[in-house]
């Protein structure tokens, strides 16, 4: 049984998107992500990789 993720912003269902501090926030798209935080601030918390962020 797999876990369904569902968008912060939206609340839609997701296959695939973005995870905010290792499953704090969820967002299904660019645009759900840019209503509550800059590409630039998720840049920093996605760091090369290294943080909880993808």
């Amino acid at each position: 049984m797999t876990d369904i993720r569902t968008c912060s912003e939206c609340h839609s269902e997701m296959n695939f998107g973005y995870v905010i501090e290792n499953g704090m926030e969820y967002y299904c798209s660019e645009h759900c992500l840019e209503k509550n935080m800059t590409m630039e601030e998720f840049i920093e918390l996605y760091n090369n990789g290294n943080g909880d962020s993808y």
